[in-house]
């Protein structure tokens, strides 16, 4: 089976200074993420993942991001037999472009850039 990203956007985004912003580096204090996938009931070909992100960065911001991503699969889904389509290869193939809106919004916003780090997703389901 074969995925396609047909299209990506945030739902929700919060942003919050905490400090003055002096201490330099790319430590997070803390980082949160979980995700959720819907297929479509109209089209059970179609699908999104639905990521839900908190971090916070140093100790001058706090972010929370809801952000969908949709794929097309090139065959009809079915929950249970594309379990590891679904909850795997979707999220890891949809996961950098997430890590890239955080931190070139945090960048554009100021403040040093919030990288996150890699996430293996066979590992977080198992």
């Amino acid at each position: 089976m074969q995925l396609r990203i047909l299209h990506s956007q945030v739902e929700k985004l919060e942003l919050k200074k905490l400090g003055q912003g002096t201490k330099k580096g790319k430590e997070l204090k803390s980082f949160d993420l979980g995700f959720d996938v819907q297929i479509d009931p109209e089209d059970n070909s179609n699908f999104r993942i639905i990521f839900e992100i908190k971090v916070q960065h140093l100790n001058e911001l706090k972010l929370n991001c809801i952000y969908s991503v949709w794929f097309e699969a090139s065959e009809p889904l079915n929950a249970e037999e594309h379990a590891p389509m679904l909850n795997i290869n979707a999220p890891a193939i949809a996961f950098p472009f997430l890590r890239s809106l955080i931190s070139t919004v945090t960048l554009n916003s100021g403040f040093n850039p919030a990288i996150l780090p890699s996430v293996n997703f066979l590992q977080e389901k198992n």
